[in-house]
């Protein structure tokens, strides 16, 4: 079913508008959620980062795996695709981890039947430094089930 539609807007907006009622995210493992996409969901759904936070800090062992906030919006999870973090241009996400984090959400999203749309930013291909092509692919091995908006702003 899925094609990944591309739109221009704001992903936290489209979660707190319904026009979407997942969101997810790439984090890394030290529990900041300190910049881009993160830092507009730490400030918006403060669960978020709670559900983080409940987290151990520096566990490399969360790559691969997520965490789940419910908001009086919807879900937002926090998928544990990178080990660290830095603005340096390096590639910190890594590709398996996040397609181990996207499996973890797919099948807790059919084990809950969920039938509604996914808003993603660009998972991992921005301060992450992963290739957007790969990823793309990622997304689509495991969310095909489901309408899946990517946000550019």
């Amino acid at each position: 079913m899925n094609v990944i539609k591309y739109l221009k807007g704001d992903l936290v907006e489209a979660l707190k508008s319904g026009e979407v009622q997942v969101i997810a995210h790439s984090c890394n493992c030290f529990n900041t959620m300190g910049s881009g996409v993160a830092l507009a969901i730490k400030k918006s759904f403060p669960e978020a980062y709670a559900a983080d936070c409940r987290t151990v800090k520096g566990d490399k062992e969360k790559l691969g795996d997520m965490s789940i906030a419910v908001t009086d919006f919807g879900k937002v999870f926090n998928l544990y695709g990178q080990y660290n973090y830095g603005k340096d241009g390096k590639q910190y996400t890594d590709y398996t981890a996040l397609d181990s984090a996207l499996f973890h959400m797919s099948g807790f999203l059919a084990f809950l039947d969920f039938e509604g749309s996914i808003g993603l930013p660009k998972i991992g291909a921005g301060i992450g430094g992963g290739d957007w092509g790969v990823i793309e692919e990622i997304i689509k091995d495991n969310l095909s089930r489901w309408e899946v908006n990517v946000y550019v702003l």
